[in-house]
């Protein structure tokens, strides 16, 4: 090809690629024109369109506050529950189109009514406040047990009363709950422990326990986790409520998902043990397969991920109980399942 023809050529390829990059920028043209006036025609759709929602929601928790303030009977109280609850509703009906930022915001005036209301409540329909006795400790027949003086309420608002037996300020131990007490446990103040409940319970408490293994099988009603950190919890209850709670993993068989609150880096998998050859589901028929991955999070009302829980990863999954407590778990024929036995029950497993 001579200089003459690849000048030609360069020309005509010059021309071309301009006339194509003229073509892209009249179709982008053409494009955000069609978009203006499809937006411009556009009938708003109320049901996702914030300012319309906030034309509706902004106000409404003052007004929720306001009433609380001067709220004086027990009816207005359990309407104003009503009204907040209704507040966290619309909050969570909305986070699919809401931005973050107003997501925040509605989340954070909702939870003002919600707080003023439990504030009226407290002050016309008072109870006793969630809080553990100062119990005193005695032994009896070489059992620890907790005596409850003053029979305050636990988070079920039922009565610890009398005597409950458990494990409190202990560290460092292995310790096994005795088939003699009652199928209330209570386990408090315990750091750097194992403790086992190889028997059937009817309701079992955790309440600041650091850096413990506690290995239990079925729980006819709830367990309660309160104020726990570093831990591994092997749990078989009808209920899992957990609160205030960091950095722990619960290997969870139950007939509901479990309920967190104010908690943070919490972990969730399949009960994954037997004591005795027998499986959570044949302990305990009240059991529903995979309910332990519908954790229920009071403090997150976004459809996004939740920071505050995931599924447990393979690599922080253990096959054995810790060393020094091996040879009572043997007693015990408490057996943990290899991942191989886990299938469809534990994350990744296809």
């Amino acid at each position: 090809m001579s200089a003459l023809d690849e000048a030609a050529a360069n020309a005509a390829a010059k021309k071309q690629s301009m006339s194509f990059a003229e073509r892209m920028a009249a179709r982008d043209k053409a494009r955000k024109a069609k978009w203006a006036k499809a937006r411009a025609e556009k009938t708003v759709d109320a049901d996702e369109d914030p300012a319309v929602f906030w034309q509706k929601f902004g106000g409404e928790s003052a007004k929720v506050v306001e009433r609380a303030e001067k709220a004086s009977t027990e009816a207005e109280v359990k309407q104003l529950e009503k009204d907040a609850a209704a507040l966290r509703s619309k909050v969570s009906d909305a986070a699919a189109y809401l931005t973050q930022y107003d997501i925040k915001r509605a989340t954070a005036e909702a939870d003002q009514a919600t707080d003023a209301v439990k504030e009226a409540k407290e002050r016309i329909c008072p109870r006793e406040k969630y809080a553990f006795a100062e119990g005193t400790v005695h032994v009896e027949k070489g059992v620890e047990k907790i005596k409850f003086a003053d029979r305050q309420k636990e988070m079920s608002k039922v009565s610890v009363g009398g005597e409950i037996p458990g494990f409190r300020n202990e560290q460092g131990k292995v310790l096994v709950v005795d088939k003699t007490w009652s199928t209330q446990v209570h386990l408090e103040d315990l750091k750097d422990c194992v403790v086992f409940a190889p028997y059937p319970l009817q309701t079992l408490r955790l309440v600041r326990l650091e850096n413990c293994h506690v290995f239990s099988r079925d729980i006819a009603g709830p367990c309660y986790v309160h104020n726990c950190v570093g831990c591994v919890f092997r749990v078989v209850p009808r209920q899992l409520r957990i609160h205030d709670t960091t950095n722990t993993t619960f290997h969870v068989a139950s007939a509901s998902g479990p309920i967190i609150e104010a908690c943070d880096d919490c972990r969730f998998a399949a009960y994954a043990c037997t004591w005795s050859g027998v499986h959570a589901e044949q302990m305990a028929t009240f059991v529903k397969a995979g309910a332990w991955r519908d954790v229920q999070d009071f403090k997150w009302l976004k459809t996004a991920a939740n920071p505050h829980w995931r599924e447990l990863d393979r690599v922080d999954y253990a096959t054995k109980v810790p060393e020094q407590a091996a040879s009572v778990a043997a007693e015990q024929e408490l057996v943990l399942l290899p991942l191989a036995d886990l299938g469809h029950g534990f994350t990744g497993m296809s």
